[in-house]
């Protein structure tokens, strides 16, 4: 399967709950379930713009 259909459906995510999908991203890579600490990071993720989900080295591939 090409990534297409899985970054539409993300982009679907995205769309319909934002937060949501933000503490589900979180939970499994970090492996938290406690609905307030995942929101406790939302929260600073939202306040803080250098704050990424992406590691920035990423940005030296591209």
């Amino acid at each position: 399967m090409s990534y297409q259909p899985i970054k539409d459906i993300l982009q679907t995510l995205i769309n319909e709950n934002y937060q949501g999908f933000i503490k589900a991203l979180i939970s499994l890579e970090k492996g938290i379930n406690d609905e307030i600490i995942l929101h406790q990071m939302y929260e600073q993720y939202m306040e803080n713009d250098d704050f990424f989900l992406l590691n920035d080295q990423f940005d030296c591939i591209v």
